[in-house]
C-alpha cells in the first residue's frame, strides 16, 4: 500500500499508544496510564545487502492515521529503491500493536534482509527472555555447561560472552524476545517462518530471526526476515560451523514481500511476560485434531511393553536408562546399553512405579513383577546418611550423582525417587501389600531432608551421602523435596512433614516469581532447565493440595507460565529427506530441555498430574490446551513398528534435534530413553485415573489477574474445615489411620519398628567418600531398635553435618537379584502377595 495521497501527520493514536516520526524511526508512547512513567521506545527498520557488508537505515517520511479505526500508514525507501509501506493496528488485547510491512523492490532484482528493531531507553541493568534460549543474562549459577552468555562489558565469542545475541528462531520455542529494565517491559514478536512457501515447508531463506542487545549503553530488541546468527552460531555438529551465519531472501523486479510482527510495551512487572507468552503461543500454534485417548493408551502400552523388552535386566532388578535404537541382540538379552539406572530424573522409581500401577491395572505379571523388583532394588538398602542412593550400575553398584563431586548426592534425584516409592506404597495399599522397607527407606529419607534444612527453609542441592552435610545451596535444586514432603504429609497424614515443606516453599518462593530457576538437572548445576520450572509446578501445587493456602496456587501459575516459556508453542518445519521431516513429527508441546542442551523432548509429562489439577483448579482452559499438545507430542515418539527411527517397536527415541546442535537439524539420539517411555504411560494413567475434587472453590470466574491480586491470604476458616478432609493425594483415599496406608503405618511402627538413630560417623568414615565411578555404602554397625519414633519431631532439627534417622542399612549380599526374587516369589519377608 503507498500513503503518499495522506498529509503527514505529527502524531496517530493507535490503541494504546500514542505514535510519531522522530528522526528515522517511530516512537511509541503510552497514552494509558499504568500506575508508572514507561519509557518510549524507538521502532527503526534497516536492509542489509548480502554483497559486501553495507546496510542502509530505512527513511521514514510520512506517518498517517489510516482510513480504519485505530489503524496508522507510513511509508519508507531507502537509496537502493526499496520501497517500505506498512500498517500499524492493535493486537487483540488493545495492550500492543500489530506491525505489517510490504517490502517492494522498484527498480532491479535485489538480495538481502530486514530488521526491525526496538531501541528502549536505558533505565537500569536489561533482564532478557528468548524462550528456551535466554534467561536473564543466561547463567545464574555455576558457570557449568557452555551456552550463550550476555555480559555488558565483555565480549569473548570463544566464551560465548556478547553483549549483543542475534538467533535464528526456530532454536526458541516460542518466537518472541522480551526485555526488563526498571523503566519498561517491551517485547517483540514474529512468526517461525515467513514468505511465500508453505509454513510446513522446510526453507532455510524463510526462517526468521531474534535478537536483543545493547548497542552504544541502549538495549534494543530486534527481529529479522530472514534469520541471523551472532556473534557466533551456537551449534558444533562439525569444528568451525560456530562462526556467524545467516540467510537473505531474493526479490526480483517489482516484486513485494509482507512481513509481520507485534510489539508490546507496557510496565516492567515480574508476571508482564504471562499476556505476550500465551499470545505468542495462540498465533503459532498449528489447530490439531483433539488427542484421542484410545491412541494415548495404545502408545502407553507399547511404551510399558518396550520398557520391558529393551531397558529391564531381570536378573539384576533394574530399568537401565537408555539402549540403542540400533538393538540387534538375540532377543531377549539386554545388551550394548548404558547398564545404569538412576533412582531418579533419567530412570528408577517412576518408570517402576508406572510398570507397577500399569500391571496392577492390566493383571499384568510381569509389569507387577518389574515394577516391585525395581523399587526393592532402589529401597533395600540406603546410604549413610540416611537417604536413598541416587545411582546404580552394574559394575559398580550404587554411588553417587553426576556433574559434582565424589560421594554427592543431588536433592532431586532423591526426592523424585521418594515422592514415587510413595507413590507405589499408596497404590500398593489397596491391594493388601505391605513394602515396609519401601516405608522405611522413604521416611528415612524424609527425616533426612527435614535435619539438613535451613533455618531460611532452603535444602542442598547436593549433599555428602557419607556425613549428610550440604554441599551446593545454589538455585532451587532442592525444591523438589517440597512436592515429597508435602505429598508425604498428605498421604500419611503427619503435619510436620507439611510444616517443613511450608517452610521450604517459602524460601523458594521468590525464585519462582523471578524466574530464576535453576540447579534441578545434577549434570546442569548453574543452566537453566525446563525440569526446573516442571519441579517448581509440582512443588506448589502439591504443597496447595497440603496447605490450601491459595498463595500456593498463585505460585503454581507462576511456575507453569515460566515452563510454559520452554514448551515448542508450534510447528518446526524439517527438511523432509530429515528423520523428523520424513515422519511428519510435529514439535507442538515438546520441551526444550535447556539453554545449554537445546533439544526437544516430552518433559512437561513429570508434572501431567500436577497440571491436570491446577487446570481444575483455575477453570483455564490454556493449561488444558497445554497439557493436550504435550500428550500429542510424546504419543508420536513411540516406535509402532519394527524399523521405525531404525529403532525397535516399543523404543521412544531419548532426544530430537529441531536445530542444529551437538546433532544436525531433523535428526534424533540414536537411543531410547525409558522415562519418556515412562512419562507417556504415567500420563495416560493419570488421565484416566485422577479422581479430582468433585467439589472446588469457583476458580472458573477467577481469572488469573484476580488471582495474582490474591496471591497472600488464606481461605476462611470454615472453608478450610470443608477442606480438611481432601487433604490426601486424589486417588489413594488415604484418609488417616483407618486407610489402607494408615493400616501399613501402624504395622510399620508395630510390628516393623524403624531403626533408632545411628551414631555420628566417625572421622574415618566421614572423610572416606562414597566413590564417583560406585561401589556400595561403607557398611556401619546398626544402632540396637530401641522405641524409635517413626519421623523426626521438627523441634529435633540438628544443623548439618546431619546424624541421619535410621543409620545405613547393610549392603545386600545378593548384588544379582537372585535371592530377593527368591523371597518375592516365595511371598516371604513383607511382601504379602505372591510375585509371578
Amino acid at each position: 500500500m503507498s500513503t503518499t495521497q495522506h498529509p503527514s501527520a505529527s502524531e496517530v493514536r493507535v490503541g494504546a499508544y500514542n505514535l510519531a516520526l522522530e528522526g528515522q524511526g517511530i516512537r511509541l508512547t503510552r497514552h494509558r496510564p499504568l500506575g508508572t512513567n514507561i519509557a518510549s521506545p524507538l521502532l527503526v527498520f534497516q536492509i542489509d545487502e548480502v554483497e559486501g557488508t553495507r546496510n542502509h537505515p530505512v527513511k521514514l517520511h510520512r506517518l498517517v492515521a489510516g482510513s480504519q479505526k485505530d489503524q496508522a500508514l507510513f511509508h519508507g525507501y531507502t537509496r537502493q529503491q526499496i520501497s517500505f509501506d506498512g500498517e500499524i493496528q492493535p493486537d487483540q488485547t488493545g495492550e500492543g500493536l500489530r506491525v505489517a510491512i510490504t517490502v517492494l523492490d522498484t527498480s532491479e532484482p535485489f538480495t538481502g534482509r530486514v530488521s526491525a528493531r526496538l531501541n528502549i531507553p536505558a533505565d537500569g541493568d536489561p533482564w532478557w527472555l528468548v524462550p528456551g534460549v535466554f534467561y536473564g543474562d543466561n547463567r545464574p549459577g555455576n558457570p557449568g555447561l557452555p551456552r550463550p552468555a550476555y555480559s555488558e562489558v565483555h565480549r569473548d565469542p570463544k566464551r560465548l560472552l556478547s553483549p549483543q545475541w542475534a538467533f535464528r528462531a526456530d532454536r526458541a520455542a516460542l518466537p518472541m524476545v522480551s526485555l526488563w529494565n526498571h523503566g519498561c517491559y517491551a517485547a517483540l514478536h514474529c512468526g517461525t517462518t515467513f514468505g511465500r512457501k508453505p509454513a510446513e515447508e522446510y526453507d532455510p531463506a524463510g526462517i526468521c530471526g531474534l535478537g536483543f542487545g545493547q548497542d552504544d549503553g541502549e538495549p534494543y530488541l530486534a527481529v529479522h526476515f530472514p534469520y541471523r546468527e551472532a556473534p557466533v552460531r551456537y551449534a558444533f555438529c562439525e569444528p568451525g560451523e560456530d562462526a556467524p551465519a545467516g540467510q537473505y531472501f531474493r526479490l526480483e523486479e517489482a516484486e513485494s514481500l509482507r512481513i509481520e510482527m507485534e510489539i508490546r510495551v507496557t510496565s516492567p512487572a515480574r508476571n508482564a511476560h504471562v499476556q505476550p507468552l500465551q499470545l505468542s503461543y495462540e498465533r503459532s500454534r498449528e489447530q490439531l485434531p483433539p488427542a484421542e485417548a484410545q491412541a494415548h493408551t495404545k502408545a502407553a502400552r507399547l511404551a510399558s511393553e518396550g520398557m520391558l523388552r529393551w531397558h529391564y535386566d531381570r536378573k539384576k532388578g533394574a530399568l537401565y536408562e537408555t539402549s540403542p535404537l540400533e538393538w540387534s541382540g538375540p532377543l531377549p538379552r539386554v545388551q550394548d546399553q548404558r547398564r545404569q539406572m538412576h533412582s531418579g530424573w533419567l530412570s528408577g522409581a517412576l518408570p517402576a512405579y508406572v510398570l507397577l500401577w500399569s500391571g496392577r491395572e492390566r493383571e499384568d505379571k510381569d509389569c507387577i513383577h518389574a515394577g516391585t523388583t525395581v523399587l526393592n532394588r532402589i529401597t533395600r538398602q540406603t546410604a549413610p546418611c540416611g537417604t536413598l542412593f541416587p545411582v546404580w550400575s552394574k559394575e559398580q553398584g550404587w554411588s553417587c550423582s553426576f556433574g559434582s563431586r565424589d560421594g554427592a548426592a543431588h536433592s532431586r534425584t532423591v526426592a523424585e525417587a521418594v515422592l514415587f516409592v510413595l507413590r507405589a506404597l499408596a497404590l500398593e495399599s489397596h491391594f493388601d501389600a505391605g513394602h515396609t522397607h519401601w516405608l522405611e527407606a522413604a521416611v528415612s529419607s524424609l527425616n533426612y531432608a527435614m535435619g539438613v534444612q535451613r533455618d531460611d527453609g532452603c535444602f542442598p542441592s547436593y549433599f555428602d551421602l557419607t556425613t549428610g552435610g550440604g554441599i551446593s545451596w545454589e538455585g532451587t535444586g532442592g525444591l523438589p523435596w517440597v512436592a515429597a514432603l508435602a505429598s508425604a504429609a498428605s498421604m500419611l497424614q503427619r503435619e510436620h512433614f507439611g510444616d517443613v515443606a511450608v517452610r521450604a516453599g517459602e524460601y523458594y518462593a521468590p525464585f519462582v516469581r523471578n524466574g530464576l530457576l535453576f540447579g534441578t538437572v545434577e549434570d546442569q548445576p548453574g543452566v537453566p532447565c525446563a525440569q526446573d520450572a516442571v519441579w517448581a509446578v509440582m512443588a506448589y501445587v502439591n504443597l496447595y493440595d497440603w496447605d490450601r493456602d491459595i498463595r500456593w496456587l498463585q505460585l503454581a501459575c507462576d511456575a507453569a507460565e515460566w515452563l510454559f516459556s520452554w514448551q515448542v508453542g508450534g510447528r518446526i518445519p524439517f527438511h523432509r529427506d530429515t528423520v523428523l521431516g520424513a515422519y511428519g513429527i510435529k514439535t507442538q508441546g515438546g520441551v526444550v530441555e535447556s539453554v545449554s542442551s537445546p533439544y526437544i523432548a516430552a518433559s512437561v509429562l513429570f508434572c501431567y498430574r500436577e497440571l491436570c489439577r491446577l487446570a481444575d483448579y483455575t477453570g483455564d482452559p490454556y493449561y488444558q490446551a497445554r497439557l493436550q499438545d504435550a500428550v500429542r507430542f510424546a504419543v508420536q515418539l513411540v516406535a509402532r513398528e519394527e524399523g521405525q527411527f531404525n529403532g525397535r517397536r516399543g523404543m521412544v527415541p531419548a532426544q530430537l534435534y529441531h536445530v542444529d546442535w551437538v546433532r544436525p537439524k531433523g535428526s534424533v539420539l540414536g537411543v531410547s530413553s525409558v522415562m519418556t517411555a515412562a512419562l507417556i504411560g504415567y500420563s495416560d494413567l493419570v488421565q484416566r485415573n485422577l479422581r479430582l475434587p468433585e467439589q472446588t472453590h469457583n476458580w472458573t470466574e477467577l481469572t488469573r489477574s484476580e488471582l495474582a491480586a490474591r496471591k497472600v491470604g488464606r481461605y476462611a476458616e470454615e472453608e478450610i474445615q470443608e477442606l480438611a478432609g481432601q487433604r490426601v493425594v486424589p486417588g489413594w483415599e488415604a484418609d488417616g489411620e483407618d486407610s489402607p496406608l494408615g493400616l501399613l503405618m501402624g504395622l510399620a511402627a508395630g510390628e516393623t519398628p524403624f531403626p533408632a538413630k545411628a551414631p555420628a560417623p566417625s572421622p574415618e568414615e566421614a572423610r572416606t567418600p562414597i566413590p564417583l565411578a560406585g561401589g556400595a555404602a561403607p557398611s556401619r554397625q546398626q544402632a540396637p531398635a530401641a522405641e524409635p519414633p517413626p519421623f523426626l519431631d521438627p523441634s529435633q532439627r540438628t544443623p548439618v553435618p546431619f546424624d541421619p534417622a535410621g543409620g545405613a542399612k547393610e549392603p545386600s549380599k545378593d548384588e544379582d537379584g537372585k535371592a530377593a526374587e527368591s523371597r518375592e516369589e516365595s511371598g516371604s519377608g513383607e511382601i504379602k502377595y505372591k510375585i509371578f
